[in-house]
This record gives C-alpha cells, structure tokens and sequence, in this order.
C-alpha cells in the first residue's frame, strides 16, 4: 500500500481546499485489506427522501481526456489516440506518479494502490487456480491487450518526457487504477444523452475512496461544478460508508476491483458459445426472436440458470428440416424430439463448463486471493449447476409433465427419472429388447450380434428395426405399433427414394447382416420388402429424428428415435 490514513486526510484537505466538500461525519483510514475506507464518525440520519453530501469534488479536478491531453500534447486536439480517450488518462496518471512530489496530483496519487489483487497482479500459481474459468484467459487477453496499448502510444509521446520510465508495469498499474475506481464520463459531466460509445472511465479524487457494497442507496449528484455523493440512508456511528457501483458479479468485482463479495445476489456466469455456421434459415429464425443473443455470450444467473435464447439457439443448431420449416411461421417448435436434442446438447456443453471449475481449498492460512478466488469460483459452480439442473427439469417437463410437476429433485435424481421416463417418448433398443411384442425380431439379432445395444451398433439396428416396423405397416393382417408414427415418417420423408452414393458402404453392412438374421428367423426377415431403398429410408429417420442421451452411470449415449407421447 503507497499511503497511509494520514495521507488520505490530507487529500481530503487537498480537494476541499479546491472547492470540494468532506462531511465532518467522516473518519478515514488506510488498511492492507480494505483499502482506503471511511467510516461515519457520528450518526448520519440520511433517507432517500432527505439525501445527506458525504464528499464531493470539483469538476476542476476530475481526470479526464481533455486534462491528460492537454498536458502531454498541448492541446486535446494534438492527441493521436481520440477515438479511446481513456488511454491518455492512463499515460497522465503513469507520469503524474513518476513525477512524485512535484505532481499536481501527488496528494492523490499517494493515496493510490501500488499493488492491486485483481487478476493481472496474481501470482503464477494464483493466477493456476483459476485454470478452467472464463478468468484464466480473459487476464491474458486483457494483459495483452495493455501492452499492445502501452507499445502503440509510446511512440507519441513527446520527447520532452523521459519515455524509459513509462515501462509496461507502470501502465498496468494505470490501467488497473481506471478499472477499480472510475467514474462513466458521462455521469461526471452529465452528458449521458449522448452516444454511450463517446463515454469512458475518469478519476474523481477523494470520491473515489469508499468501497462498494450492493444496494448501498446513494445519491450522485453533478452541476456546472462539482461532483457529489450523498448518503440515502441513516448510517449508524461506527458503520462503513459505502458506495454503489451497481449491479456487479464477483467475475466483475474480481476483474476489475480485486474483491469478491460472499453470497453475491448480482453474481453470473457469462457462458461465451462458439457460435456455428449457421445456414440463411437458422439466422432468418434467429432474427425474428427479439430476445436471441446473437454475439455468443449468454448471462446466467441464480434467477434465471436457463435463458429462454439459449435453448432457442440450441433447438435452431439442431432441428431437422421440418423442425425449420415449422420455426419459420412459429416462434417456439411443438418438435418435443427438437427440444430434447437442444436440451442434451446444451446439458452436455454446460456439464464440460462445470467440469473445468476448480474449487480451491480454504485453509486458516489462506490469502485475501486465494479466498476472493474461491467465492469467486464457488458461484460460478453454483450457478452452473443451477443450469444443469433447469436443463434437466425441462427435459423432464417435456416427456412426463403430469409426473413432475409434483418432484423437485437435484440434478442425480433427476438423471435417473429421465432415464425411466425418456423411452416412453420413442424408440430404444434396450426397451424394445425387453418388450414382448418384438421377441422374435430381438431374439434373432440377439443370436447374431450379443453385443448389438452397444454405441457402435444401436444406430444401425435402430434403422434395421423402423424398416421392421415399416413393413408391419405395409400389410394390414398383422399388428403394426407405431403406424401411425410411421406413416407420419413416410409422408415426411420419401421411402421410395433411391438411396444416394454416401449410404452405399453403410447398406453393403446391413445387408451382410439381413442375410444373417434371414438364416436366422426367415419369417421376419426375408422377403422382397427388405430393400436397400428401404433401408435407406429408415436410415434417413434416424439421422434426422433421434437423439443422444448422456446420464452420468452409462460410458456410452443412449440413442432414442423421437415418436412423441
């Protein structure tokens, strides 16, 4: 720490003598673990209806572009990097450190941090404990990002200034002092009418001093003058006076302050996708829902673990052709197979996000980093699993609403209910196997492949089996199940097609196996009706209308062809 409390009541002094104001309520200090703080030395009997000044500090003295321009280049105008204002407040308050006692602001900067516990300051095993979390790389690229900066602008830095000590450590240093106690431009001078692209980050002395916490009722006040913060609510004797910096995650808070905060309501995961090659229809459909994110990142939180555009741009990645067709006139798809395969396929990608989460270990003897890192990582892991087990409640909303509305499970139960009740919705070969309906169909694949409920094989016999039942179909003197569902296939999909090139190899295997079960049990097996068109057929139904389904006590998916309830 590069101040003392006798250094923070001498800023204090420094800015009231400029015109600004400091409660006598107010007691600073200066702590390893706080910071600077201040607390109400008598009662403060403020209320939102009667906002009691705490501290404020004239325009005069915010560091802003204009200020850090002026004073490198001679005029704003003369400075080359305008179009990121906030890169010249960072090389001002670099040069006004470096120029100690002789700065205009060295009442302020001694006030100032020389370390910061966020991210870019932590140590190379510190910095290991975040391995797996949207931090780990979020820190090099914003690290990288400041070099780059600092290389680029060194260059248009007069010559006037001695440019080898503006090294990339003292940037950083700048850079971080911005993202941990900043003000938006826009606020500072109240022009927040204009662009949001025109605002960037400034530095209000003395105001800038007391540390956040959420809800904290405060009041910013701005005229032609100054910039004030009043209190909104009665502060005890004793009590730490807080600032407000908004509704903030401890992924933010650890970013760009170096704190997090225990049972954090603001918390959130950003869950930042790769998003796919989409096709002229799944970005026409995506456009037509006003609250889809089309940047990749999508915002979780405890409220709300699943956002609605999340499934929706899972269920446009996977629907077939029909599905398309339907989402182009719908807003949502009545496709329960659809919603099904975004769903496992969402629950697959958040379980590998969680997976990556490290908890560290808290011991007595643990840093003040050490245990931000770990409030910071136990939320994102709350969070995540909150999501995981949405997934799973509307996986289970979706095939047996009647049965769940009544349980309210974590994510292993629920894995186990799904399990039961997914089958129910179609076709897997681990029930019909069971089913005594299709005995004789399964005792002959049984005498020609043991192994067939393996992974490798349940697609091929999946398809063999829908050819099955699609020539019980054809002939009305015997039970068809599923004939309705069937027909449903065939209308959507042409079952007199001729099989193209791609599907030769895989219909050369089926049949080396169809002449294996005929042998076996010619009664269902042999016959004209078992053609490779067909075959084909019942392929092209399986590739378009199954699912995968991954539970945690099998190694390997469960495929299940989609029929409906």
């Amino acid at each position: 720490m590069s101040g003392s409390t006798n250094d923070l009541l001498q800023l204090a002094q420094w800015v009231v003598s400029k015109g600004g104001f400091c409660s006598e309520n107010l007691s600073f200090s200066i702590d390893d673990k706080s910071g600077s703080t201040a607390h109400a030395s008598s009662l403060i009997n403020a209320s939102e209806s009667n906002p009691l000044p705490i501290l404020s500090c004239p325009l005069s003295l915010v560091i802003d572009f204009e200020k850090a321009a002026t004073y490198i280049w001679g005029t704003s105008s003369a400075c080359p990097i305008k179009s990121d204002p906030v890169i010249a407040v960072r090389i001002y308050l670099c040069l006004q450190r470096l120029e100690g006692e002789n700065a205009e602001y060295f009442p302020y900067i001694k006030t100032l941090p020389s370390l910061f516990g966020t991210p870019i300051f932590f140590t190379a095993n510190e910095l290991d404990l975040l391995r797996g979390t949207n931090l780990y790389g979020d820190v090099e690229q914003r690290r990288a990002k400041w070099i780059t900066e600092h290389s680029e602008i060194l260059p248009h830095i007069p010559d006037t200034f001695d440019k080898s000590r503006l090294t990339s450590e003292l940037y950083l240093w700048a850079c971080t002092v911005l993202t941990s106690r900043s003000f938006p431009s826009k606020i500072v001078f109240n022009t927040a009418a204009e662009e949001e692209d025109s605002s960037y980050p400034v530095l209000i002395p003395l105001v800038d001093s007391l540390n956040h916490y959420p809800r904290t009722p405060v009041v910013w006040n701005v005229d032609p003058s100054s910039f004030a913060l009043a209190a909104a609510t009665t502060i005890e004797e004793g009590r730490e006076i807080f600032n407000n910096y908004g509704p903030k995650g401890n992924e933010e808070l650890l970013m760009g302050y170096g704190f997090c905060l225990p049972d954090n309501e603001f918390d959130l995961v950003s869950l930042k996708l790769r998003l796919p090659n989409l096709t002229p229809d799944q970005i026409a459909i995506l456009q037509t829902s006003p609250d889809t994110e089309n940047s990749g990142i999508f915002y979780l939180t405890l409220a709300h673990p699943l956002p609605d555009s999340l499934v929706r741009l899972f269920c446009v990645n996977v629907a077939n052709e029909a599905e398309l067709e339907h989402m182009k006139s719908n807003t949502e798809t009545d496709s329960l197979r659809c919603k099904l395969d975004a769903l496992m396929n969402l629950s697959i990608a958040i379980s590998r996000k969680l997976s990556g989460h490290r908890l560290p270990e808290l011991r007595d003897e643990s840093s003040s980093t050490e245990r931000n890192i770990y409030l910071y990582i136990s939320g994102q892991v709350r969070i995540l699993s909150a999501c995981a087990a949405a997934i799973y409640r509307q996986i289970l909303d979706s095939i047996a609403p009647r049965s769940s509305a009544s349980f309210s499970f974590e994510n292993e139960k629920l894995r186990q209910i799904i399990k039961a009740e997914l089958p129910s919705c179609g076709l897997h070969l681990e029930t019909l196997a069971a089913d005594a309906r299709f005995s004789q169909f399964f005792n002959a694949v049984k005498s020609v492949h043991s192994d067939f409920l393996t992974s490798e094989m349940d697609e091929l016999y999946l398809s063999v089996f829908i050819a099955h039942l699609a020539i019980l179909s054809y002939s009305s003197d015997k039970a068809s199940p599923y004939r309705e569902w069937i027909e449903s296939m065939r209308t959507r999909y042409d079952d007199k097609e001729e099989p193209d090139a791609d599907a030769a190899d895989q219909l050369e295997y089926m049949d080396d196996i169809l002449q294996n079960l005929a042998e076996v049990c010619p009664e269902v097996f042999a016959g004209d009706a078992w053609s490779q068109t067909l075959l084909a057929w019942a392929m092209k139904v399986v590739g378009s209308e199954a699912v995968y389904f991954h539970y945690e006590e099998r190694s390997e998916p469960m495929l299940v062809v989609i029929t409906g309830k």
